[in-house]
């Protein structure tokens, strides 16, 4: 498990990323509206990743928080950069859809980050544990 603990950050990055984008991309554009269509099973993934990853993987906080709130606009530009490519016209407004987008991952990466970092605070690890009575 220990030589999985540096590529645990870039892997929930990308699970995140599509957890967000399953329900983002499928539908047609006009059909869309942020932050609307972000709302979902995507963004608690994004959650309960912030909330386990500084004690699972051992990541900071700090880093868990910003590298998990940037999968919710890099979701929202994959399909500006894709769309785009077809339709230039499309996007028009992706600055402001890219700032939705951050702010939206912020909250929902910092929310469990917090709670993550309270929990895991108050409560030592397993690895901080003495059990075995040899002192």
């Amino acid at each position: 498990m220990n030589a999985l603990k540096p590529y645990a950050l870039r892997v929930a990055f990308v699970v995140a990323v599509l957890g967000v984008g399953l329900s983002f991309w499928t539908p047609a554009y006009s059909a869309l509206n942020l932050p609307n269509a972000l709302y979902g099973p995507g963004l608690v993934l994004i959650v309960l990743l912030a909330l386990l990853m500084p004690r699972f993987a051992g990541t900071p906080p700090w880093k868990t928080v910003h590298t998990l709130a940037l999968a919710v606009p890099m979701t929202v530009m994959l399909r500006v950069l894709v769309e785009g490519l077809f339709d230039p016209s499309s996007h028009n407004l992706w600055p402001l859809e890219a700032v939705i987008a951050t702010a939206l991952g912020y909250i929902c990466a910092g929310i469990g980050g917090g709670i993550g970092w309270l929990l895991w605070r108050a409560r030592p690890s397993a690895q901080d544990d003495d059990s075995t009575g040899a002192g």
